[in-house]
């Protein structure tokens, strides 16, 4: 997760991603954040590319506040 994020972080700001994210493996199985099925669904719908990509289903507002 912390990769993805490092990734998600550096792509906002315009900035190289960290070259130590490229040795961390996505999850053998996918982590879907527990909820009912619509729950699970938008989680995996607003995801960004930066988890999905690493097999983690985690809505981005889950982890970051909207800027006002």
């Amino acid at each position: 997760m912390l990769a993805g994020i490092a990734e998600k972080l550096a792509d906002d700001a315009g900035l190289p991603r960290p070259r130590w994210t490229e040795a961390v493996p996505a999850l053998a199985e996918p982590w879907v954040r527990p909820g009912t099925p619509r729950m699970v669904d938008a989680a995996h719908t607003h995801a960004p590319a930066q988890l999905l990509k690493r097999k983690i289903h985690l809505a981005e507002d889950d982890l970051w506040r909207a800027r006002d």
